[in-house]
């Protein structure tokens, strides 16, 4: 919670912005809030699959916060396509910069529609993950 409240008093504080973008703010931190959740979501449920994937999930979570603080015009081609997609850091850190910065609908339109694209993936990969689950149990309990 504290974080919550330090990021919007930093951008109250610092960039003294206009209801429009404070709104914007708002709006982008909780996709921004989805699209993280959904990424965690996904590295935890890779364990209904893979088994004990703990590590892995540590490595990619690292990854994500580790490239949403470079700036993305430094990557290109393939590294920039996964930013975008296997690892989100480009939804996590540069499209709501973008949108912050010099707003347009089209960007805006991307980053929710990619929200809820994300966001339903993660939900039918944890359903199909859990169903593998129950199934696994079933079987053991018709011995």
């Amino acid at each position: 919670m504290g974080d919550i409240i330090f990021a919007l008093g930093a951008f109250a504080l610092f960039l003294h912005p206009d209801l429009w973008h404070f709104a914007l703010f708002v709006l982008l931190a909780l996709q921004v809030g989805l699209i993280f959740t959904a990424f965690l979501v996904i590295l935890c449920s890779l364990a209904f699959f893979l088994g004990n994937t703990e590590g892995l999930a540590q490595q990619m979570l690292g990854a994500l916060v580790s490239f949403s603080t470079y700036p993305m015009n430094i990557f290109s081609g393939v590294v920039r396509l996964l930013l975008f997609t296997v690892v989100p850091a480009g939804f996590i850190s540069f499209v709501p910069l973008q949108l912050l910065h010099q707003f347009t609908w089209s960007l805006f339109g991307g980053m929710v529609g990619f929200t809820l694209l994300f966001v339903a993936i993660v939900v039918g990969l944890f359903e199909l993950g859990l169903r593998r689950y129950e199934s696994g149990n079933l079987i053991g309990m018709q011995n």
